[in-house]
């Protein structure tokens, strides 16, 4: 599913971007996050049923991901920072906050977790405080955050934690499902449907992800099926279709995501996603370029935010996503070295401890 990864990603970065022409958004950012949450659940159900057998494996793997691309991003971000002036750490460490709110600020920028509960807390003069619409607050967390995408990690950690546990069993995943729609049913009545709670709340999120593992059992129902690739090739021509379609002639409303075309958009999501990793799982292009969607969404910002900076240059949209797109292909392969590393530190201590080769692998 790397083409369809790539081109969610890029759907964010234009989001992000805008002033582009024949579409507005694409089908806007959220959705295409919610998205990657589907792919994300499919993933986890495809590896914890055919790789891993132990949870620890798999959470190591899974971080190592997470972290050493987001440490290239991060490094890449704190330097044109830096160059044009701002230092968020400075920032945050001479506010005049308290010790909580200085404390999530920065952990959230250095180790990911707290990037989401910043959009649902503000630094306010009494203390760390509940907000319901963070863009309506004023300081805002996010306004002191290097790489404000990041803010989906924690809901995909979120998942990793539960998902060697519920993954094989039917009746968790749906028990899971019900309490997720409930929860997003009520924060919608006591919230609104606007940002935060549209999707960036991980219980009301966590039904794209079980979305996602019931795709991949579906793939191991159809996969021995002869028309596979063919359906899985036109599920993607018919997605990306469907993305500039719904850009070009019926935006979907971030406060609204469920809109008519909403539904269609994730009703064909979740129908084509197995056939699609059943068409796809063997194309080494497709891996290939699948490996920067990742890199792509966590760096653009900095690029997308460098143009906005008094003098900066004044390009068209096209041109910001496109110097987006190369900036997260830059970093591709140093993120890739760091991972490689990373994965290779738990056998590394369990050789010197027992002296099995591999134990950790």
């Amino acid at each position: 599913m790397g083409i369809l990864r790539l081109f969610l990603a890029i759907t964010v970065v234009i989001a992000h971007v805008g002033q582009m022409p024949y579409v507005n958004a694409l089908i806007g950012g959220p959705q295409a996050v919610q998205v990657f949450f589907m792919i994300s659940g499919f993933y986890m159900a495809l590896v914890l049923n055919e790789k891993y057998d132990r949870a620890g494996p798999f959470y190591w793997a899974r971080i190592s991901k997470l972290y050493s691309f987001y440490f290239v991003a991060l490094a890449v971000a704190i330097f044109v920072a830096g160059a044009t002036g701002t230092n968020h750490f400075t920032a945050i460490l001479t506010g005049d906050w308290d010790l909580p709110s200085k404390t999530l600020a920065v952990m959230s920028n250095l180790f990911i977790v707290g990037s989401d509960w910043i959009l649902f807390a503000y630094p306010s003069p009494d203390g760390l405080a509940f907000t319901s619409s963070f863009t309506t607050q004023a300081p805002r967390f996010d306004e002191v955050v290097y790489l404000i995408p990041a803010w989906s990690l924690p809901l995909e950690m979120a998942f990793y934690l539960i998902a060697p546990f519920v993954v094989r069993r039917p009746g968790a995943l749906l028990g899971l499902a019900a309490l997720s729609v409930i929860s997003r049913y009520f924060t919608y009545q006591f919230f609104g449907a606007g940002d935060p709670w549209s999707y960036r709340f991980f219980p009301s999120e966590l039904i794209f992800f079980i979305i996602g593992v019931g795709g991949y059992y579906t793939y191991r129902q159809v996969r021995c099926w002869r028309l596979t690739p063919a359906l899985g090739w036109a599920g993607l021509i018919w997605l990306i279709a469907l993305m500039v379609w719904i850009g070009r002639y019926a935006p979907i409303s971030q406060a609204v995501p469920f809109s008519k075309y909403g539904l269609i958009f994730y009703l064909s999501a979740a129908c084509a996603l197995p056939f699609i990793f059943a068409a796809t799982k063997d194309v080494k292009f497709d891996r290939a370029v699948g490996e920067f969607s990742y890199p792509i969404y966590l760096v653009h910002i900095v690029v997308v935010l460098a143009f906005l900076e008094p003098g900066a240059p004044q390009l068209n949209g096209p041109t910001i996503v496109a110097i987006s797109v190369l900036a997260g292909m830059a970093i591709t392969p140093i993120g890739q070295a760091l991972h490689r590393t990373m994965l290779k530190t738990p056998a590394i201590f369990v050789r010197r401890r027992s002296g099995i080769v591999g134990a950790a692998e």
